[in-house]
């Protein structure tokens, strides 16, 4: 099996009209994914799944990268929150099992 992570960043408004296209372009053979045969789609709409008391949506990316830890595929983010310099995420995505995890330091971790 092959996963392979797709990032979209758009506006919400205009997403939904490009994952009907999307739908409909697996279903018709014309896209890419027909001849990859997927079995599952995930769609994240900046909303982490996880128990941090910071949105996604009030943070901004500073990097992200990905790296071959133990011969596992991760991609770590580092986030900082738009209206407290103080605040960071670090978000890290096992691409060989498909688990998150998230660290959030607030402002009197950091001090």
């Amino acid at each position: 099996m092959v996963k392979v992570v797709f990032e979209i960043i758009q506006d919400q408004d205009a997403i939904s009209k490009d994952l009907l296209r999307v739908k409909s372009e697996i279903r018709d053979g014309s896209s890419l994914l027909y001849d990859l045969t997927p079995s599952y789609m995930g769609i994240n709409f900046g909303h982490s799944g996880l128990m941090t008391k910071s949105k996604l949506k009030d943070m901004h990316l500073l990097l992200k990268r990905g790296r071959l830890i133990n011969g596992n595929n991760y991609v770590i983010s580092l986030l900082r929150a738009k209206e407290n310099p103080y605040v960071f995420m670090v978000i890290c995505l096992d691409l060989n099992n498909g688990e998150e995890f998230a660290l959030e330091l607030d402002e009197n971790e950091i001090f």
